[in-house]
């Protein structure tokens, strides 16, 4: 719940090469919106019953667990790219001469 909106905002899936994702990405974003509902419900004072509570927390879980593919998927394709490692065949610089060590 605090990471997913970010991740969420940053998928494109339209620039994608799996567009059909849009659709389990707004599952998923109804599915933080009725999570943070049903926390501000709780913690609010408004007491729920626990057949309401538990049938709104498994809509949420089964949301998740149902579209996390598509989620992940987007989210690795529209994360920040990493500047590239040097290439192993980069020749290696030559160390200067020693020094001596300092003795007192």
């Amino acid at each position: 719940m605090h990471h997913a909106p970010a991740l969420l905002q940053r998928c494109r899936p339209a620039s994608s090469p799996w567009p059909q994702d849009a659709e389990a990405l707004v599952r998923l974003a109804g599915a933080l919106t009725d999570a943070n509902t049903l926390l501000d419900d709780m913690t609010g004072g408004s007491p729920l019953p626990a057949q309401e509570r538990n049938a709104r927390v498994w809509a949420v879980v089964e949301t998740w667990l149902t579209d996390s593919e598509p989620f992940l998927r987007q989210a690795r394709v529209s994360a920040p790219h990493r500047r590239p490692a040097l290439a192993l065949s980069a020749p290696a610089l030559p160390l200067g001469p020693a020094r001596p060590a300092h003795h007192r």
